[in-house]
């Protein structure tokens, strides 16, 4: 079933791309093998290179479906924006959560209508709320008085979504320093937003990035039906409870303890009660989609350790390592028999352009390949060209 998707879906990608990667069939390769028929056609070539694995976002699809049938997905675009990953993400009737103007054009170019959009970006742009109105963008995020007010004057119709402050002190990236009510603010807001005569519809809230403790989805849907209480009280009928994300990319281990403790909270606090479960998941589907392949430009050799330089940096693909806390295995085609204390720098001129310190690698030579997997999430639609050099392309997709 997924080979004759993934066929189709190829012969849609080629119309749409300028620059067509090539298309490797996965019964008989893996990613060491291409990277070989890469040098062997590629010698010369200095360029970082990206794998695509669609078989990877389908899964990680197939497995929300199956874990949480009942929450709705909203894939944080921001996570990954790139086509062939919004193409697989069409075809799954997957809704997506957009922060500005142009996240939603790219999933209206994307021959998508708005009802599949959330604007959920709590402070927004007064030209970009006018824009969500006119693209019949219906759901809308808000945590803030002023931004009530600019949405009565620009968009008094919307459907609104209140974001509470939950506990996101087991999270690595945290966000309640940055948007969120407290839930002892939530009467005040809501009460005003009745006499704006807003339309309010939901709740939602996101424990945190990289999260530790999977139960805090249970205590954070508790502070959720407190405030469908609330909302009751000025007659707003809540009907969507809005998740969040944080859901890891890799890990299906704690993905599922973390669907346990959903499951757990929905039925404890919203049994009978009729309510849309929505939530906006962006490294769980893009994380394992990439593979990015470098090489080495050159090299220093100590007596206790070793510096490389490689063709990508943290002004690229791996600015995730800086932005998004990720700890990338670096690997390559040499045999691990004998490993070397290594550094591990990328191209620019910068001193911060440190990908990993202090890992052990095998002797490498220049122009040999170091690859890392996982590297779908927060890494191309972050990467700039700082100092000239160009962040890494999709080359090959692996179906």
């Amino acid at each position: 079933m997924f080979k004759n998707f993934n066929r189709l879906w190829i012969r849609k990608f080629s119309v749409v791309s300028n620059k067509q990667p090539y298309f490797i069939s996965y019964e008989s390769n893996n990613i060491q093998s291409i990277i070989k028929k890469h040098n062997q056609s590629h010698y010369n070539s200095n360029k970082p290179f990206i794998i695509f694995h669609p078989n990877n976002v389908i899964n990680k699809i197939n497995q929300w479906n199956l874990l949480l049938p009942n929450v709705k997905p909203y894939y944080a675009i921001k996570s990954n924006p790139e086509h062939h990953i919004l193409n697989i993400m069409k075809q799954f009737n997957i809704n997506y959560d957009c922060a500005s103007k142009n996240e939603i054009k790219t999933i209206l170019g994307n021959n998508c209508h708005g009802d599949k959009i959330i604007f959920a970006n709590p402070s927004k742009i007064p030209g970009h709320i006018l824009y969500a109105k006119n693209n019949n963008i219906k759901l809308l995020t808000f945590d803030s008085f002023d931004e009530m007010n600019k949405i009565k004057l620009l968009y008094p119709k919307a459907q609104l979504i209140i974001r509470i402050k939950v506990d996101d002190s087991h999270s690595e990236l945290k966000f309640n320093t940055k948007y969120g009510v407290n839930l002892c603010e939530v009467n005040m807001m809501l009460r005003y937003a009745s006499l704006l005569e807003l339309n309010v519809v939901g709740v939602s809230f996101h424990v945190g990035s990289r999260c530790n403790n999977t139960e805090v989805y249970n205590s954070a849907l508790y502070s959720a039906r407190q405030v469908y209480e609330i909302a009751l009280s000025h007659n707003y009928n809540l009907s969507i409870v809005d998740i969040g994300g944080g859901f890891p990319g890799y890990d299906d281990y704690a993905f599922r303890k973390m669907s346990m403790s959903i499951h757990t909270g929905i039925h404890e606090y919203f049994n009978n009660i009729k309510i849309n479960f929505i939530a906006e998941p962006g490294r769980y589907f893009a994380s394992s989609a990439y593979t990015l392949v470098t090489r080495v430009i050159n090299r220093k050799i100590y007596t206790d350790k070793i510096i490389y330089y490689i063709n990508e940096g943290v002004y690229g693909c791996f600015n995730n390592t800086l932005t998004d806390k990720e700890q990338v295995t670096l690997n390559t085609l040499k045999p691990t028999t004998k490993l070397i204390k290594s550094t591990v720098f990328g191209p620019s001129c910068d001193s911060i352009d440190c990908i990993a310190n202090n890992i052990n690698l095998p002797e490498l030579d220049i122009g040999d390949y170091i690859y890392a997997e996982n590297m779908g999430a927060y890494t191309v639609s972050c990467a700039t060209n700082f100092n000239g050099f160009t962040p890494a392309k999709v080359k090959y997709i692996l179906y």
